[in-house]
């Protein structure tokens, strides 16, 4: 079944440019075009594609602009655009769709005044099984919620479209009001390789707040990946069918461009194990309405204490490899003590102080870990770790007054 939905492309230029070409096809077919994508450009690296029909630019519903305030739109974006685009057929779909003179803004594709950043997103990501999904839990101060926070570039999230302040609704279909913010981290450490996202980001959430919970989930943005499945193909007398240079049987693993596209990005191998643990359709359901309204309210706030200042805080350290590895010595003497800090090395550039101890490894507690358990995660994160870090003082203050260090914290 083909998948007609639109879909959010964000490109940033390489070397001054996006990578694509824009073309109006005039009176006859009106509507802004992609006319050529540069191979292997940002654009193509976006997922964008030849023929797609632009309906939004940095969230702005474009489709009845002149052609040359579309190109402006996009020249005014700087390095960084967010295109909202739709093939012919997806866009033939919605244009077929029978729609009443009473029927809301929202009910169409053109819709100038709710566009896809007023509405909910489902996201299904991925992960390879030794690595983490790349980024951050957050709450914020005085507010209900648990947010996503410093999404890391060319992980998981951020390949799979998850941002920065997006607010989590549900996890694989279960509503977490309610839950903690360590429930929360539990329970997405127990997902093996699969986790599907009820995302609001910021303008989804004012506009829930405005206009209730169903104004957001009717309509909402959904962003799937298909199921890789394999095919044995079996050469006949006139060949596979196509040009392919191999034995007379072979099993091809294949799945949609979109789909192989991020697997490739994120250095995924399709194993059996990957494609059995696919999340069922459960999962990629959408909460009773009824359901979310009983439990908007119920989100647990995690206590944040007067005595979090900001002298007396944790920091988080973005380690990047270079030639002589991380730059620390991981010393176990009550706690994961970061010592040796090599001064110009990896850990010293990202803040790392002597006798730092490690709370988090990329943004999983470590405090009851064995040393063996920590050194093991720091060294299958790869060329780059995230630590959540305090020093003796901050840990000391902390414990005294009974608070646990997160990142919930920072």
């Amino acid at each position: 079944m083909q998948d007609l939905r639109p879909r959010i492309c964000k490109i940033k230029k390489k070397r001054n440019t996006f990578g694509f070409f824009l073309q109006a096809h005039g009176k006859d077919k009106p509507g802004h075009f992609i006319k050529e994508v540069v191979e292997g450009g940002p654009a193509a690296e976006s997922g964008l594609r030849e023929g797609d029909r632009i309906i939004e630019v940095g969230g702005t519903n474009v489709t009845k602009l002149p052609h040359d305030k579309v190109v402006n739109q996009i020249k005014k974006s700087g390095n960084k655009v967010v295109l909202l685009v739709v093939d012919e057929p997806t866009y033939n779909h919605y244009q077929l769709k029978p729609q009443s003179r009473s029927s809301e803004p929202n009910s169409s594709i053109h819709s100038s005044k709710v566009t896809a950043i007023d509405k909910a997103r489902l996201v299904h990501m991925v992960k390879a099984s030794n690595k983490g999904y790349g980024f951050f839990l957050r709450v914020k101060k005085g507010e209900p919620g648990k947010y996503i926070g410093d999404v890391e570039k060319g992980r998981s999230a951020e390949v799979c479209s998850v941002m920065d302040d997006d607010r989590i609704v549900a996890i694989n279909g279960h509503i977490i009001a309610g839950k903690s913010h360590q429930e929360v981290i539990e329970l997405l450490k127990s997902i093996p390789n699969h986790v599907v996202l009820l995302l609001l980001g910021p303008a989804a959430e004012r506009n829930a707040r405005e206009n209730g919970i169903a104004s957001v989930l009717e309509g909402a943005v959904q962003s799937f990946l298909e199921k890789p499945r394999e095919i044995k193909l079996t050469k006949s007398s006139a060949g596979y069918g196509f040009y392919l240079k191999l034995e007379n049987n072979v099993v091809l693993t294949v799945s949609n461009r979109t789909t192989m596209d991020i697997l490739s990005k994120l250095e995924i191998t399709v194993t059996e194990e990957f494609i059995n643990n696919w999340p069922d359709e459960s999962k990629f359901l959408i909460p009773a309405l009824a359901e979310l309204e009983k439990k908007k309210h119920q989100d647990v706030k995690d206590e944040v204490k007067p005595e979090v200042t900001k002298e007396m805080k944790p920091r988080l350290c973005r380690l990047v490899k270079d030639s002589n590895g991380y730059g620390f010595f991981l010393r176990d003497e009550n706690g994961h003590a970061l010592n040796n800090i090599e001064k110009g090395g990896a850990a010293d550039k990202a803040g790392v102080y002597e006798n730092d101890f490690i709370i988090e490894v990329n943004g999983v507690n470590v405090v009851k870990d064995s040393h063996q358990e920590v050194v093991k995660k720091i060294q299958g994160a790869g060329d780059h770790v995230t630590f959540l870090v305090v020093n003796q003082a901050e840990r000391e203050h902390f414990e005294k007054a009974g608070i646990t260090i997160s990142a919930a914290l920072l």
